[in-house]
């Protein structure tokens, strides 16, 4: 009948099944996961304090999680933890009631369910000793969508964004030229359309709001649900606080106290910091104040990560950025991170890392030419007379649309910091 069973020949010939080829692809060679394990997406929104990195990685250290992937983007007075790590759906469930049993921890939500966005960035420098290999290169990159970020005489750099399996994709057909280093954000994830993670928690003061009302009134209210622009949902909203009412993490609000990227440095034994005539922070001793870039090589063990933070967690440093990834080799992850000090206080502070048993290279990369990008997706409250504004705000910055809702857009943008803050600004 011309029917052709499915599957390659060498699948037919070794008799391997579609779900046994299902594997990892966080790993260069893809294995399967263990019965009943799957890969989970945690996301996890917090006040942000030094230190609650430290807090947050120790509950999954203390139960032998080993994570997968970490994103931590910071933004004034919050953050969101994107986190991936193998597991069974109950064990997840009891590991994010423990972390919401943190103290600084407003919402954990488990999204691998439920329809969202995910996307990866990821750099990788790679071999090229002649034209022809460079061209090549050049090819291959078209065909991803990914940017070239430096060329020198024998290497290029690229930079990828997109899902996890197209990084995979992407690393693996530029092995054969030679892969000299690679560091990945860690996938981020957002909910698609007008869904956030403070969905249930306003849902619940809702309701607790509405015990008020007489029955007519309950009757009326409940025309709003699922319209947020509908006068009913205003008149409810007015109960409800202005916190209450905040938008995700991303969303600027200039009445909030200035945050963490406004404190260039955590005190540390006494040192007093003030500004010079440049506005430039400096220490009492007259050293300079600025955000390093640390990036460092770590085994890939449980545990690892709440070691590397509890070092910055005891000497009083809040991390302002954090992306853990898998790197270049297997069973070794890059961790980057950016933390304000001084460069005598960094440099100790790098000492001390290296002294733990399972890091292997410690580099801060501020003072040397070094490639550095980042990523973010925000969704914007917009209505649908607003899209087309966004639409050529997005052309401006370079950014692509990558979810449209009946109220909201939401936008996935890489660069530097500064375009990130011009474009969520």
């Amino acid at each position: 009948s011309g029917n052709t069973p499915s599957g390659g020949p060498d699948e037919q010939k070794g008799g391997v099944k579609s779900k046994d080829r299902q594997g990892d692809v966080y790993l260069v060679d893809t294995t399967p996961l263990g019965e009943g394990m799957k890969k989970h997406t945690i996301l996890i929104f917090v006040s942000d304090e030094s230190g609650i990195i430290n807090r947050v990685s120790s509950v999954f250290s203390r139960r032998g999680f080993n994570i997968e992937s970490l994103a931590v983007g910071l933004n004034v007075d919050k953050a969101l933890f994107t986190v991936v790590l193998n597991s069974t759906t109950d064990a997840c469930e009891n590991l994010a009631k423990q972390i919401s049993k943190l103290v600084k921890v407003k919402y954990v939500e488990i999204v691998t369910f439920q329809e969202r966005l995910e996307r990866e960035l990821m750099l990788i420098k790679v071999e090229s000793n002649s034209y022809m290999e460079k061209n090549e290169i050049l090819q291959t990159a078209n065909i991803f969508r990914a940017k070239v970020v430096d060329v020198s005489d024998n290497t290029v750099t690229l930079c990828s964004a997109g899902d996890t399996g197209k990084s995979f994709a992407l690393q693996k057909i530029l092995q054969k030229f030679g892969v000299m280093e690679v560091a990945r954000t860690g996938k981020i994830a957002l909910k698609r359309g007008m869904n956030t993670i403070q969905d249930v928690e306003k849902k619940a003061k809702k309701k607790k709001f509405i015990k008020g009302f007489s029955a007519s009134e309950i009757q009326y209210t409940n025309l709003e649900e699922g319209i947020a622009e509908d006068e009913a949902a205003a008149d409810l909203e007015e109960g409800i606080s202005d916190d209450d009412k905040a938008g995700d993490v991303y969303m600027l609000d200039e009445d909030i106290s200035h945050g963490i990227w406004e404190v260039g440095y955590m005190p540390n034994e006494g040192d007093y910091i003030h500004n010079n005539e440049d506005g430039q922070e400096i220490t009492e001793g007259g050293e300079l104040v600025e955000r390093h870039t640390v990036s460092m090589l770590v085994q890939d063990i449980p545990g690892v990560l709440q070691q590397v933070t509890s070092v910055f967690a005891r000497r009083g440093y809040n991390i302002q950025s954090l992306a853990v990834g898998h790197a270049e080799t297997r069973g070794v992850s890059r961790i980057s991170l950016v933390v304000p000090g001084t460069r005598s206080s960094v440099e100790n502070l790098c000492k001390q890392l290296l002294k733990l048993v399972y890091v292997v290279k410690v580099q801060d990369l501020t003072d040397s030419p070094y490639v550095s990008r980042e990523l973010m997706l925000i969704k914007v409250k917009c209505t649908v007379k607003q899209r087309r504004d966004l639409i050529d705000l997005s052309e401006i910055f370079r950014s692509k649309i990558c979810d449209i809702s009946k109220g909201s857009m939401t936008i996935e943008i890489e660069g530097s910091l500064d375009k990130m803050a011009a474009f969520q600004k």
